[in-house]
C-alpha cells in the first residue's frame, strides 16, 4: 500500500534533517522484562497481562503531563502465578543427565523437527538450544506435551498475545525424587511482540552446581497485523524506518518520537499518542505559525545491541510512503540501534493534504479518465423554455437552444443580458468514498477535497442535449428568429 508522495516526485523534494533514532530516550527508557527460566519447582504458569484501554489511558496522560520528548510509560499490568505438586517430572525418555546429553538427545529433535504452525501462525525459527528474550512478555505455562497448537489456544486467549516460544527445559531435581539428576519441562512463553531467531539468546543459566539448558526451541508468531481504527493500513516496512524528506511545501513533518517499554506491542499506542499529541499543540499553538497536527506514524520494536527495548513511534504530520523507508539501524559509540517489525499508519478521519505545485497540471496530462470516474460525472439534460420579451417593435422567436456542459460547476453567462433569461446552473459533481483501482500512482491516498479540487480543474468530455421552445408577439414589424444557441460551461 503507498501513500501520499509519489516516486515521481522524490528528486524535486527538498531534503530534511534524517529523523535520527533517539538514542538517549532509548537508553533512558526502564529495560525491557528479562524472560525467566527456572522459577522454583512449584511455579508451573505465569501470567502478565495486558489491558488496552489502560495503556491507552497511560499513553494520553503521559502526552498531557510531558510531550514531546517521551518518559517512560508503564501500561498496567499483573501477575499471577500457578502452582504444581511437589512430584516427580516426567522425564519424556529424555536423557537429561547432562546439559550435553539434554541438547543432544533425539526424542527432542523428533518432536520440534515435526512440529508444524498451527492455524493463524508461521513458524520463525525451529530446533534451537536457546529460548526468546523478546519485547512484551507475558507469561509462561507448562504442558505435558510438546504440542504447539496448546500453546496457540493459550496465546489467542491472551490479550495482546502476538507470538509463543516452545520449548524443552531442563531444570534442577525435584526434592522428592532422590536420585534423579535433573527434571525436564515442556514450557509455552507467550509475548506481545515479534519473535525470530535473532530473539533467541537465553541458552540457559547456572544455578549453584547445576545447568539449566534449553533445547528444541521453535518460535511461531501471528500472521495477522493488528489495525487501527481511523488510519489505513497496516503497510509493513520490515526493518527499516520512515526517513521523510521536507514536503512539496518545504516544511518539515516529523514531530519526534516516544517509545513504550511495557506492555504489548499495539499501534493503537502510537495512535493514541499521535492524537494526544494534537489535541495538546492545538491547546497550545505557537506564536508564529500553525500548530502540529499528527496524521501519520511509523512504529516498530527498536533493539539496542540485540536486546529489544521497547515500542518506538515516530510521529508526523503527513503520510509518506514505503519507498521513504530508508533508515535500517544507526550507532552510536559501540551500541548500535537497529529496527523490526515497521509499519506505518495514516490517519484517514482528518487528513492532511497539502496542494503541492504541478499537481493540477499533472492530472491534466495523466488522469483524465481517472477524473471522469471519481467525479461520477453525469452531466444533466437540460430542458428549459426560455421566453424573450420582444420590444414594441420586435419580436424573438427561440426555436432550439444547445446547451453544452462540462464538469465545472458554472451558470451560463449568454443571456445575461435579458432578465427573464437564465440557464440553470450545471448540477454539482459527485464523489466516490474510494477512488477506482485505476488511480494514478501519485494521487493516491490524496483526500477527497484534494482530489475533488484536482479533477475539477480537469475538461473531462461534454455531453450535448437539445431542447425546443417557442415564443412569438404578432406585431407588425419584423420578427428575428434565432434558430440555434450554443452554451457552453468551462
Amino acid at each position: 500500500m503507498r501513500f501520499l508522495i509519489p516516486l515521481s516526485t522524490l528528486l524535486a523534494l527538498a531534503v530534511a534533517a534524517p529523523q535520527d533514532i533517539d538514542f538517549d530516550l532509548v537508553d533512558a527508557a526502564a529495560d525491557p522484562t528479562s524472560v525467566p527460566l527456572y522459577l522454583g519447582p512449584t511455579v508451573t504458569a505465569e501470567n502478565v497481562e495486558f489491558t488496552l484501554s489502560a495503556a491507552i489511558a497511560d499513553v494520553e496522560a503521559d502526552v498531557s503531563s510531558d510531550p514531546l520528548p517521551q518518559k517512560t510509560n508503564d501500561p498496567a499490568s499483573t501477575a499471577t502465578l500457578e502452582a504444581r505438586a511437589d512430584s516427580c517430572a516426567p522425564l519424556f525418555g529424555i536423557n537429561a543427565s547432562t546439559p550435553d546429553s539434554f541438547r543432544a538427545d533425539p526424542n527432542i529433535a523428533s518432536q520440534w523437527s515435526v512440529a508444524s504452525a498451527p492455524s493463524g501462525y508461521k513458524q520463525t525459527f525451529s530446533g534451537l538450544n536457546a529460548a526468546s528474550n523478546a519485547f512484551g512478555y507475558m507469561g509462561f505455562s507448562t504442558i505435558t506435551t510438546y504440542d504447539v497448537s496448546q500453546c496457540a489456544a493459550k496465546c489467542n486467549g491472551k490479550a495482546g498475545c502476538l507470538s509463543f516460544n516452545i520449548y524443552f527445559e531442563r531444570d534442577p531435581p525435584l526434592k522428592t525424587c532422590p536420585g534423579a539428576c535433573a527434571s525436564v519441562v515442556i514450557k509455552c512463553t507467550y509475548y506481545g511482540g515479534p519473535l525470530d531467531a535473532t530473539t533467541a539468546v537465553n541458552t540457559g543459566q547456572i544455578r549453584g552446581d547445576f545447568e539449566i539448558a534449553v533445547a528444541g526451541s521453535n518460535g511461531y508468531m501471528s500472521t495477522s497485523f493488528q489495525s487501527v481504527e481511523g488510519y489505513t493500513g497496516p503497510t509493513y516496512l520490515g526493518t527499516a524506518s520512515i526517513n521523510a524528506p521536507l514536503d512539496c511545501n518545504n516544511a518539515d513533518t516529523y514531530m519526534g518520537s516516544k517509545i513504550f517499554t511495557s506492555g504489548a506491542f499495539d499501534p493503537n499506542l502510537c495512535a493514541a499518542a499521535c492524537e494526544a499529541q494534537s489535541a495538546y499543540n492545538l491547546k497550545h499553538p505557537p506564536a508564529n505559525r500553525p500548530p502540529k497536527v499528527c496524521h501519520f506514524f511509523n512504529t516498530y520494536v527498536m533493539s539496542k545491541n540485540g536486546v529489544p527495548q521497547g515500542q518506538y513511534c515516530a510521529l508526523y504530520t503527513e503520510p509518506w510512503d514505503a519507498t521513504y523507508a530508508t533508515n535500517k539501524g544507526q550507532s552510536r559509540g559501540k551500541d548500535l540501534y537497529t529496527i523490526s517489525y515497521s509499519f506505518s499508519f495514516f490517519n484517514t478521519t482528518e487528513p492532511n493534504c497539502p496542494l503541492c505545485p504541478g499537481d493540477v497540471d499533472f492530472a491534466k496530462a495523466n488522469a483524465q479518465d481517472f477524473c471522469t470516474s471519481y467525479l461520477s460525472y453525469e452531466p444533466s439534460t437540460v430542458s428549459k423554455t426560455i421566453t424573450v420579451t420582444p420590444s414594441a417593435t420586435a419580436a424573438i422567436t427561440v426555436t432550439q437552444v444547445t446547451v453544452v456542459t462540462s464538469t465545472l460547476e458554472a451558470s451560463p453567462s449568454v443571456f445575461s443580458s435579458a432578465s427573464n433569461s437564465t440557464l440553470p446552473a450545471v448540477r454539482a459533481v459527485k464523489e466516490r468514498a474510494v477512488a477506482p483501482a485505476s488511480t494514478p500512482e501519485r494521487m493516491l491516498f490524496w483526500c477527497a477535497s484534494h482530489l475533488s479540487y484536482v479533477c475539477s480543474a480537469v475538461d473531462t468530455g461534454a455531453v450535448t442535449s437539445t431542447v425546443t421552445a417557442t415564443a412569438s408577439v404578432d406585431v407588425p414589424t419584423e420578427t428575428v428568429v434565432v434558430t440555434s444557441v450554443a452554451v457552453t460551461s468551462v
